[in-house]
């Protein structure tokens, strides 16, 4: 079965909490840039993170994964749990940072 056959959920059960929150950060149509800036991260490490969000889920390139982001968008819109031993990330639903 394609992964869009199969629903969200278990697909959603397959990344990470970080993940999640990137995921939840495109679905609002927030870029690279302003995602890396947020989580005080390289923008580097958000395209690495959203590239294995594309082969977790079955997805071909960054666009799919937009839309893959957008057609969830109302699952999305939750906070993952935080890991037991990093710091809590913090993210803002608003306008993306300039």
């Amino acid at each position: 079965m394609a992964p869009d056959q199969q629903g969200p959920e278990p697909l959603l059960r397959l990344l990470t909490p970080v993940e999640l929150q990137i995921l939840n950060l495109v679905s609002l149509n927030w870029t690279s840039k302003s995602i890396a800036q947020e989580l005080h991260a390289s923008y580097r490490t958000v395209q690495n993170h959203r590239l294995r969000m594309c082969r977790k889920l079955g997805l071909a390139g960054y666009n799919r994964l937009f839309q893959f982001a957008l057609e969830h968008k109302s699952t999305l819109q939750f906070s993952p749990p935080s890991l037991p031993d990093a710091p809590a990330l913090h993210l803002s639903t608003s306008t993306p940072p300039k």
